[in-house]
């Protein structure tokens, strides 16, 4: 659910800081759940890498959940 999501972080009338504002309660609900440490993890690399496309953010994460990322972020318009 929180990865399908990620899309409608970069509709254009999604600033960076309401995609932050939004990444902040999932971190601190997903805190102490492990079937949402993947997920938010992978949310957290979509906010960070947004504004500036930086793929530093996405480097950070093993391989296997940055193959997911790039598979959601590759159907992103530019």
């Amino acid at each position: 659910m929180v990865v399908r999501a990620i899309p409608g972080l970069f509709a254009p009338s999604v600033s960076d800081a309401t995609a932050q504002a939004w990444l902040t309660p999932w971190q601190d609900l997903s805190a102490g759940q492990p079937a949402l440490t993947v997920p938010v993890r992978l949310l957290a690399a979509a906010v960070e890498w947004r504004p500036q496309r930086d793929p530093r953010a996405l480097l950070r994460l093993p391989e296997t959940e940055r193959r997911v990322l790039e598979q959601v972020l590759a159907r992103i318009p530019n």
